[in-house]
């Protein structure tokens, strides 16, 4: 049986090109290139010359290719990965005292750990702390609808229960706007939160949490009206204001002051 070696050392029976023995060996090497060989059609399933010839072709694993890359995924299947050594009590403690103290953000660490403990062990002793829990919600709720006051005393004749702007609507950037774009409904979540926490009431935060998602799509809906009326003033108002909840304490100290004074 006559046969063909191509460059790589890949055995092809010329019966598998389709090639009568009687063909010279010439003929049969003008269809064999010095890269690939054309595929030709299957019958039946069988597989064709290229199939045979790339596998023929699959490169062994050698020592070197793994040194040099060991996390390249092998063609026989094999991966291998560097093996990870645990940390030591010895490398943990050192973490822990590298640096200076004050300076590594432990304030977080600890608030952390205190939150992981209450959700543990909370339920134990919750009727030790819920007057407190009783007492802020009061607090969070008294801000809520001194918020809620103040922004309808300073929207004015542009109050509207609708997303969509009045005709008269005018732009309130100064008063409790100047805090939040939307102290209204960021008084209406914290005076919610506040009952909810002062009844201890599981269902009302709850329902506090889905209010609070409403009102968000809402204030949405509202300022896309609001940039339709004002145009870039109002993009330059929302650059400089949040949205819902006064985040700058310095701004609501001296709304504070302001207010206290008149």
């Amino acid at each position: 049986e006559s046969r063909l070696w191509d460059e790589r050392g890949a055995l092809l029976p010329i019966a598998m090109l389709g090639f009568q023995p009687s063909l010279s060996p010439a003929m049969a090497a003008s269809f064999v290139s010095s890269r690939m060989i054309h595929p030709l059609p299957s019958s039946r399933g069988l597989p064709t010359s290229q199939t045979l010839l790339l596998r023929g072709r699959r490169a062994p694993l050698s020592s070197q290719s793994l040194l040099s890359d060991p996390f390249r995924p092998s063609p026989h299947g094999v991966s291998l990965r560097a093996k990870k050594e645990p940390v030591s009590p010895e490398q943990m403690w050192k973490n822990l005292l590298e640096g200076e103290f004050g300076s590594r953000g432990e304030i977080w660490v600890g608030l952390q750990f205190l939150l992981m403990f209450l959700v543990a062990f909370g339920p134990f002793f919750e009727e030790s702390y819920q007057w407190l829990e009783q007492v802020g919600g009061i607090a969070v709720a008294g801000s809520g609808l001194a918020l809620l006051y103040a922004s309808t005393q300073d929207l004015g004749k542009s109050l509207s229960p609708f997303p969509k702007a009045t005709e008269d609507n005018v732009l309130q950037t100064d008063g409790v706007y100047s805090i939040c774009r939307h102290p209204m409904y960021g008084g209406l979540i914290l005076a919610c939160i506040g009952l909810a926490m002062t009844t201890v009431s599981f269902s009302r935060m709850l329902f506090t949490i889905i209010l609070l998602l409403i009102l968000d799509q809402k204030a949405n809906v509202e300022e896309g009206y609001l940039i339709q009326k004002h145009g870039e003033s109002y993009k330059e108002y929302s650059k400089r204001v949040p949205k819902l909840v006064p985040n700058d304490l310095d701004k609501v100290k001296a709304f504070i002051e302001k207010v206290m004074s008149s």
